[in-house]
């Protein structure tokens, strides 16, 4: 709180790091540049035991170098769930009295954390894999779908499928609280994305969130750069559209990595340079699952996304990105761990 209360640190964003800090690499630190490159004034705290250490020091020294706002810290999950329908799951996790099923326990622990946080503290959470296109301002108790599928006459959305990649809630709002209750109620640990990737998946979208919040959502055109989107919204939380923080699916993530090989491919490039700019509400999630071994080829979207949205000079950043040998086909065992380290 004392971090968050400083003069002018708006917007208040944090991210969550489970993994080892040798791993921080490249792309994750894109992110992080590329948020600070579109809120100068904003301050980011990074809950993690691994950065909150020498190693991750050094990884964001030269952010820090350049006066922008942020820290590192270990989290105490058991303080950031007490109060919550989560502490229950939680101890009888901790004491071995629940199945953690087969995917990742960090991964789920991260979904946990971020909603936990959000429930305590509020702010905006974003995933360590997303480029930042301009000012992320505007929005209050906020969620993106990642599907919204419209069936009916009347414009009632008839399926919708939430992310939580990005999170913008103020503290104690219900609709956090029944996210936490659901988490704890239903785990799965053995279903990627539980809570995650489909934070919801739910069939009569308004008739549910009704039920949770006590509110029902009426849906709204709401004026985007040069296009109206439709969004679901209430006086205490919106639900945006996948064009906002998903406005390239998953399975096709792939193609905005590639080099233009005609002319016909680099106008398309260009095309959706300038589309992404103008349609996302200020972010392009990279979907890291599906593309963090892919390189970045020189005069893909990517690069010029890249390029565009930076802090530093970056010749040799670019060049480290894109060498094969750290996010091509020729090592696939791994990504490379460091920021400005050669590859071994």
């Amino acid at each position: 709180m004392k971090f968050f209360e400083q003069d002018e640190c708006t917007p208040r964003f944090f991210m969550t790091w489970l993994l080892p800090a040798k791993q921080f690499g490249p792309r994750e630190f894109l992110s992080i540049d590329s948020l600070f490159k579109a809120h100068p004034s904003g301050c980011l705290l990074i809950i993690s035991s691994s950065m909150d250490s020498i190693h991750g020091l050094r990884i964001l020294k030269p952010l820090i170098r350049k006066g922008f706002r942020m820290l590192s810290v270990t989290p105490d999950l058991l303080f950031l769930v007490e109060n919550t329908p989560a502490r229950a799951w939680f101890k009888g996790r901790k004491d071995g009295k629940r199945d953690p099923g087969v995917i990742s326990l960090g991964q789920n622990l991260s979904n946990l954390m971020r909603l936990a946080f959000l429930d305590r503290y509020g702010g905006a959470y974003m995933d360590t894999d997303f480029i930042v296109l301009r000012k992320f301002d505007g929005f209050r108790n906020t969620i993106g779908a990642q599907t919204m599928e419209v069936v009916s006459s009347n414009g009632t959305t008839s399926h919708l499928t939430l992310n939580n990649a990005v999170l913008v809630f103020g503290p104690e709002q219900p609709l956090v609280y029944k996210f936490l209750e659901e988490f704890a109620s239903t785990f799965n640990g053995s279903k990627w994305g539980f809570k995650g990737t489909s934070l919801g998946d739910w069939d009569c979208q308004e008739a549910w969130i009704e039920a949770r919040t006590g509110h029902r959502p009426y849906r709204r055109g709401q004026l985007h750069g040069s296009a109206t989107v439709s969004v679901l919204s209430s006086d205490n939380y919106t639900v945006l559209p996948p064009e906002a923080f998903y406005p390239v699916d998953w399975n096709r993530i792939r193609k905005l990595f590639r080099r233009p090989r005609s002319k016909s491919e680099a106008q398309w490039v260009k095309d959706q340079v300038v589309r992404l700019s103008r349609i996302a509400y200020g972010v392009v999630h990279l979907w890291n699952r599906r593309s963090r071994r892919l390189r970045i080829e020189e005069g893909s979207v990517m690069e010029r996304l890249m390029l565009d949205h930076r802090v530093f000079f970056f010749f040799f950043f670019v060049k480290f990105l894109r060498d094969k040998r750290c996010f091509g086909s020729a090592n696939r065992a791994r990504p490379c761990s460091g920021l400005l380290e050669p590859c071994s």
